[in-house]
Parts: C-alpha cells; structure tokens; sequence
C-alpha cells in the first residue's frame, strides 16, 4: 500500500508528455515518467489485491491444534 502512497493509482489522464493542454509539443523524459508511474501503480494495486485475497483465505482456513 505504501508503493501506491508514493507513486499513486495507476488510473489518472493520461498527458503524452504535454506539461499543458495548450502545448503541441511532448517531452520524451514526462512519457517515460509516466509510463513508469503506470506500471507502478499496477504493481502496487496488485500487491494490494493479492495482499487481502491472502489475509482473507488466511482468516477462513480452520485451526490447526498444536500438540
């Protein structure tokens, strides 16, 4: 979850590397962060999911006794 924190959902609006919606022009170096930015958010979205899907199987498997 701290991954999704520090570098956010992966659902936004994407830019193209335009720093305004006025320009034309895009920046290689803002598409490459932002392609970077995307794949994060996914791998920390799905860290997220796979993490509770986990804790769930986890809280519904029975007790094992100790002997």
């Amino acid at each position: 979850m701290l991954i999704l924190f520090r570098w956010g959902m992966p659902f936004h609006v994407p830019t193209g590397g335009a720093s305004s919606l006025i320009l034309e022009q895009s920046d290689p170096k803002d598409i490459a962060l932002e392609r970077i930015y995307t794949v994060i958010g996914y791998v920390g979205l799905a860290a997220l999911i796979v993490g509770t899907v986990l804790q769930m199987v986890a809280t519904l498997m029975p007790a094992k006794k100790l002997t």
